[in-house]
């Protein structure tokens, strides 16, 4: 029997076992399998059982592949940091299994591997079954809808509140509006009123905004955590498939199938480190790697960080005097914040040393293996497996640039969306500034019509009490009459009338004869005519004579035919007759 010495530890390629039979399987029971084994891998197993039918007794941890108790296998560890030596082709000559005594106990111990490796595949699968659905009813449990939807009526109801407090001091405004009064008092509430209700709304804008910012920076935290969580679920069927163990093929495929399995395994552990998931959930939660400054304040901050390290004081004191805009307490935060972020950082950097130093050794453990696995005819591609490992290399470096280019599309809108809010508040203080200014001219305009309107009242009030005396001084003067007026008054009264009744006699008395000459002129000049219809249309006097006249001259022919047509000519006034 061969043994090698690793790190002063034996490691033996042959072991005998209680009953008496040797197992090259069991070489590879001293490999260190707990961070292997964290992957889900079934091919490395620290255990050995000796109930092939499935009477071993299982220990599912959630997150771990199955442990069973061993009652014959002696553990024999090797160290992880240090890689094995190369075997040299002598000594990997003398481990073949031509130093078994006959061929029955050859033929036997393959038997026994086989079904081994069978008995370790229907564990994986009862493994993945039971992981899944064993608890998961406990972990949809825990979730407790009923304090979020209490968190979500409180907002709820702390918006409706300051909504309603806003809407109750712009109604007190517009009530305060349309009763106007004169004086100061009344301008200084109108204002006391608006910068109110402006403040109010800042604060409200403000309060939603910061809100809005920490559902984003949340909402994008649990999509990459989503996403990750997809991938790693994905990649389970991937590796459930790659892993699955198939009697019907050789042992060099087993071999190359456990081998990807535990580089994949590797290759993802990188993002189950807890000070990874630290960093970048301490990251998410302050703003990014500036801790909400922008890059270029934030470098000269890291400078004189640098610069006055060993004095908190004096490296305040220098930001507040060559940092614009920064106050003592916004200093001291920001203080805390990078020394809390130098730590994770330094953290996160010594766990993925240490994390790069176990897969190396890991790697250097799977080589030793296979080197030892090549007795019974397992062979590894080599060039294949460094193209894969190349792949996720490149696969690796492109992801980190796509989060790199994430993160600054996110900074860059964010930059966006704070200019634009700068803007907007610009805009709504220009505004504010110039309703005020409008208010104030229509509340001037309005104090002078009020002005000129009482002004107007009381001169009419005055007009009135004028008219009102002057009545009164006419009444007491006309009560003071004498007895000899009031006769006199009486008198000219009475010869008035009597005029009036005169006159009106006189005009009756002449209407009266011009009628009675009016009768008598028609009495005197009355026609008596006869209708004679046929009259109308018989020809007058006139016409009977020249028509009696042309008869008795005849017609004259020579005259007619020689004699020139008179033009009837007007008629000359004898004035102008000679001129």
């Amino acid at each position: 029997m061969d043994d090698e010495v690793v790190d002063g530890e034996m490691f033996t390629l042959e072991e005998e076992t209680e009953d008496g039979h040797y197992d090259i399987n069991d070489s590879l029971n001293s490999l260190p399998t707990n961070e292997i084994r964290k992957g889900g891998l079934v091919g490395v197993s620290s255990v050995k059982s000796k109930n092939v039918a499935g009477k071993a007794d299982p220990i599912f941890v959630r997150g771990h592949a199955p442990e069973f108790k061993s009652s014959v296998m002696k553990k024999k560890p090797v160290s992880i940091g240090v890689g094995p030596p190369p075997v040299h082709p002598a000594k990997i000559k003398a481990m073949t299994p031509d130093t078994l005594k006959s061929k029955e106990k050859r033929e036997w111990m393959d038997t026994l591997i086989k079904l081994r490796s069978r008995i370790q595949a229907l564990q994986r699968d009862v493994w993945i079954s039971t992981s899944r659905t064993a608890h998961l009813k406990e972990e949809l449990q825990v979730v407790d809808y009923t304090v979020v939807d209490a968190m979500v009526e409180d907002e709820k109801r702390k918006m409706i509140t300051n909504i309603r407090r806003i809407r109750d001091m712009v109604i007190a405004l517009v009530g305060h509006v349309k009763h106007v009064t004169g004086g100061n008092t009344y301008i200084e509430q109108l204002k006391s009123l608006m910068e109110g209700i402006e403040s109010a709304l800042l604060a409200f804008k403000e309060v939603q905004r910061d809100k809005f910012e920490r559902l984003l920076l949340d909402e994008k935290r649990l999509q990459s955590e989503l996403a990750s969580h997809e991938e790693r679920i994905m990649a389970w069927d991937t590796h459930e498939e790659a892993s699955r163990p198939d009697t019907s093929h050789d042992v060099s495929e087993k071999s190359a199938k456990l081998v990807s399995k535990i580089k994949a395994s590797l290759l993802d552990s990188q993002g189950s480190l807890p000070e990874v998931a630290v960093f970048q959930e301490y990251v998410a939660k302050h703003g990014g790697h500036y801790g909400g400054w922008d890059d270029l304040t934030h470098s000269a901050f890291v400078k004189l960080y640098k610069k006055h390290q060993s004095s908190n004081l004096k490296m305040v004191e220098a930001v507040m005097s060559n940092i614009p805009g920064i106050s003592v307490e916004v200093a001291m935060t920001h203080h805390r914040w990078y020394s809390k972020y130098i730590e994770l950082l330094e953290a996160r950097k010594m766990a993925l040393q240490r994390w790069k130093e176990q897969k190396n050794a890991c790697l250097q453990i799977i080589i030793y293996a296979l080197k030892v696995s090549q007795v019974q005819g397992i062979e590894l591609s080599t060039e294949h497996d460094t193209r894969s490992l190349e792949r996720d290399r490149e696969e690796e470096a492109r992801m980190r640039e796509t989060k790199r280019k994430e993160i600054e599309e996110w900074k860059v809108a964010r930059q966006k969306k704070q200019e634009e809010e700068e803007r907007d508040r610009d805009a709504a203080a220009k505004r504010a500034a110039d309703e005020a200014a409008k208010q104030k001219k229509h509340q001037e305009k309005i104090k002078v019509l009020v002005l000129e309107r009482a002004h107007t009242k009381m001169l009419e009030e005055e007009q009135r009490k004028r008219v009102a005396e002057e009545a009164e001084k006419l009444k007491r003067s006309q009560s003071t009459l004498t007895e000899e007026e009031l006769k006199r008054l009486q008198l000219r009264d009475k010869e008035v009338l009597a005029r009036r009744k005169e006159l009106q006699d006189r005009k009756k008395r002449e209407e009266e004869e011009k009628e009675k000459r009016l009768d008598k002129l028609r009495a005197s000049i009355e026609v008596h005519v006869l209708r004679d219809p046929e009259r109308l249309l018989r020809p007058t006097e006139g016409f009977l004579k020249k028509h009696e006249k042309k008869e008795d001259e005849g017609p004259d022919l020579g005259q007619s035919v020689f004699h020139g047509v008179a033009i009837p000519r007007r008629h000359v006034p004898n004035w102008r007759q000679g001129l």
